[in-house]
């Protein structure tokens, strides 16, 4: 068989695929509107392998078919609805499917509608990805969705959507709005920010500087020395006393950076009291601190994994810590 027979043979073959895949399809379409008129006697296992099946139409044949793309999410929604879990550790192939097929206003209304008929616990799981989403070109598809579940379960979308804000510098209003944190979750935050050698906090301060201009030390001495804020213990007065005597450095940035580091890594003892650090987190007592800042309390995370409906007035409350620092070491290269 020659060359140019040869490729008629191929098309031509690949036309019958085609077309069997086609007729595939479309008889697929009608059994799924066959089922659609009795979708009450289904159960979330039928609508997933519904899904499934469409999702191989779609990859082998049906690429733009915006009819087997309604199939698709409907279905894969109405398992999840359902309390399939293999639906639900599936839902990111929703995600792809809906975010690379360019879908039309119609079929984008459909996902948003259709996700509002969803019990927004069920997409705990996945809050990482909806949010790494958010700032995509498909973001709308999935902002109601992570309005509801920041609305209804805060303490599980607060931290990852602060961290994914801050690393894609895109924010939004509502959610932060609904997400602020409380006034005892930034002390919080801020006095685990500080269980390290204050000569570390120096440090990270004057890397953020410019190495060939002057930087000041106004503020973190500042910091350091205030005696009304319980977030600085004695070793960060004691540090400020000999490494920031002066409020400006003037043009040796690196020098001074090398000689911080040197001192901290000639130390042969480190605290351990935590009350020598931060002074705020060794008094933390939930009752009484909570008492302070306006009845608030602190759940400890982990608490929201999705395979069941949270109950977050159940979950567990950081109590107090206890005053022996624990660490491996306080090195620093």
């Amino acid at each position: 068989m020659s060359k140019p027979e040869r490729q008629k043979h191929f098309h031509e073959l690949s036309r019958g695929v085609h077309s069997i895949g086609e007729l595939r399809a479309k008889i697929l379409r009608n059994v799924c509107q066959e089922l659609w008129t009795r979708s009450h006697l289904l159960e979330g296992s039928h609508w997933l392998e519904l899904a499934c099946h469409c999702h191989t139409l779609l990859q082998d044949f049906g690429e733009g078919d915006d009819a087997l793309i309604q199939l698709l999410i409907e279905s894969h929604l109405r398992a999840i609805a359902a309390g399939n879990a293999r639906a639900r550790q599936l839902f990111p192939n929703l995600m792809d499917v809906a975010e690379g097929n360019n879908l039309g206003k119609d079929l984008e209304r459909l996902v948003v509608v259709k996700l509002e008929q969803v019990e927004p616990w069920l997409f705990l799981p996945w809050t990482n990805q909806l949010l790494s989403s958010l700032s995509g070109p498909c973001g709308h598809l999935w902002r109601g969705l992570l309005v509801r579940m920041a609305k209804e379960f805060p303490e599980a979308v607060r931290f990852p959507y602060l961290m994914s804000s801050e690393a894609s510098q895109k924010r939004d209003s509502e959610l932060d709005a609904i997400l602020k944190l409380s006034s005892l979750q930034e002390r919080f935050l801020q006095g685990l920010f500080n269980v390290c050698m204050p000569e570390i906090r120096i440090v990270d301060h004057l890397s953020q500087q410019s190495s060939g201009t002057d930087v000041r030390l106004d503020s973190l001495k500042q910091q350091f020395l205030d005696t009304s804020d319980n977030l600085y213990g004695d070793l960060y007065k004691e540090c400020a006393k000999k490494w920031l005597k002066s409020p400006r450095i003037v043009g040796k940035v690196n020098e001074f950076i090398r000689s911080v580091k040197g001192s901290l890594n000639a130390k042969k003892t480190y605290p351990t009291s935590l009350a020598t650090l931060v002074p705020f987190l060794s008094e933390f007592h939930s009752s009484a601190t909570s008492s302070s800042l306006g009845g608030q309390a602190l759940e400890i995370p982990g608490q929201y994994g999705g395979y069941q409906r949270p109950r977050p007035h159940r979950h567990v409350r950081l109590m107090c810590f206890s005053d022996r620092v624990s660490h491996e070491t306080f090195n620093v290269s």
